[in-house]
């Protein structure tokens, strides 16, 4: 079994941790300094993903430029109109009792603010 296959990758791929199951990605340039738990599949990148915590079971997702100094795994998101996560600050990826996708940030007031996820 290939645990590292079938995967487009760009340029500057550098300094990621990688789990089991990394495969059938399109990655952009500048892909480093991550943590990818397993399960990573199926995604779809844009360039400058790095700082990011993810865990395991992170698919199906399609993620614009600019991702960063996330955390979490979620499954079937289209982050593409998500400002939040291109920014400097950083963001938890979390599900909630429900089931639904949801981003925590903390804002300029240091006030805790959560917002819902597009779903593909």
């Amino acid at each position: 079994m290939c645990y590292l296959c079938f995967n487009s990758i760009g340029a500057y791929f550098n300094f990621n941790s990688i789990g089991a199951y990394f495969y059938f990605n399109s990655i952009g340039a500048y892909f480093n300094t991550n943590s990818i738990g397993v399960n990573f599949c199926f995604n779809s990148i844009g360039a400058n993903f790095y700082f990011n915590s993810i865990g395991a079971n992170f698919q199906q997702n399609q993620i614009a430029d600019n991702f960063n100094n996330c955390a979490g795994a979620l499954t079937g998101v289209d982050f593409t109109s998500e400002t939040h996560v291109n920014q400097t600050y950083s963001c938890d990826l979390f599900t909630n009792a429900l089931g639904l996708p949801r981003l925590r940030y903390y804002d300029s007031s240091d006030v805790v603010q959560i917002v819902m996820l597009t779903q593909i």
